[in-house]
């Protein structure tokens, strides 16, 4: 690791499901659960037996690629 660079896991942080769904504009579980389904969201990192989440860059990555849809539509 370069010196001064920060490790894998702090440059792109895990994400928990509840603070997932307020970065993506404050959607439900529900929601979630939908967007999932229909992939515009991608399945879960499993990080424990009852906890889930996604990378940071995972969650950016949906939001951009909304934007962009949004802006050609």
């Amino acid at each position: 690791m370069k010196r001064g660079s920060k490790p894998p896991h702090l440059a792109d942080p895990f994400v928990l499901a509840h603070q997932a769904r307020e970065f993506l504009g404050g959607i439900d579980a529900k929601t979630q659960e939908e967007w999932i389904r229909r992939g515009i969201l991608p399945p879960p990192l499993k990080l424990t037996q009852r906890t889930i989440g996604w990378r940071l860059s995972v969650l950016e990555a949906v939001l951009e690629r909304a934007a962009k849809e949004s802006v050609g539509a």
